[in-house]
């Protein structure tokens, strides 16, 4: 084929295929490549943090009711401030990290938290709340593993990422819960309105819960 000077690929990304044979990770220029040619809200979906992601697209509902209570737990864990933000909730981060990470198609994210819109009582901490999001009682019943994703599901390294920190910030799981709970407080205190009883049964609700 005729390649006009400039135009192939190697020549892009600055290397000839002597050089890509002998690197001990070729597939890092096209990954940089890649990514330098993406655009705003663009992501590579087969690649995160530098390791593929399973090359097998799967639907999020053919997985094991395990695994997606996981994942649930994750997105609590790793996307507090997207998942509940109420009406400004954005599920997009928890959508691209599972694609990227796991090659998870979810296509109806939303109905994995708040399905059902609302709940006319709930047990939560030291009392009962009245007409509050479903999104409660989903966070209430992942609770305990989200608290063990974030203290010893993930490396330090990927907490900092995530969290937008330096790794001496997160270095201990009391750190992680600590920065965790400092974020999903006051959204939750929010979405009750604010009342001294129900900011005592939130806050009585993750004392036990990050114990």
């Amino acid at each position: 084929m005729d390649v006009p000077s400039g135009g192939s690929y190697l020549q892009r990304i600055g290397k000839d295929l002597a050089e890509m044979l002998a690197m001990d990770d070729p597939i890092s220029c096209v990954v940089d490549e890649a990514r330098r040619n993406l655009r705003p809200g663009e992501h590579l979906w087969w690649i995160s943090g530098g390791t593929a992601s399973p090359l097998t697209i799967r639907l999020w509902n053919k997985l094991e009711a395990g695994e997606r209570s996981k994942l649930i737990s994750s997105a609590f864990a790793f996307f507090p401030v997207s998942i509940l933000s109420g009406s400004e909730a954005d599920y997009s981060e928890f959508v691209v990290w599972l694609s990227q990470k796991h090659s998870i198609l979810h296509p109806c994210v939303r109905d994995s938290f708040t399905a059902g819109g609302r709940v006319p009582s709930l047990e939560f901490g030291s009392g009962i709340l009245e007409d509050v999001p479903k999104i409660f009682k989903t966070l209430r019943s992942h609770m305990s593993e989200t608290c063990t994703i974030i203290t010893s599901g993930c490396s330090v390294e990927e907490w900092a990422l995530f969290y937008k920190c330096s790794p001496h910030e997160c270095d201990t799981p009391k750190k992680r819960i600590h920065m965790w709970r400092m974020l999903v407080e006051p959204l939750l205190v929010d979405r009750t309105g604010g009342e001294e009883y129900s900011i005592n049964c939130i806050r009585s609700f993750l004392d036990s819960a990050s114990k």
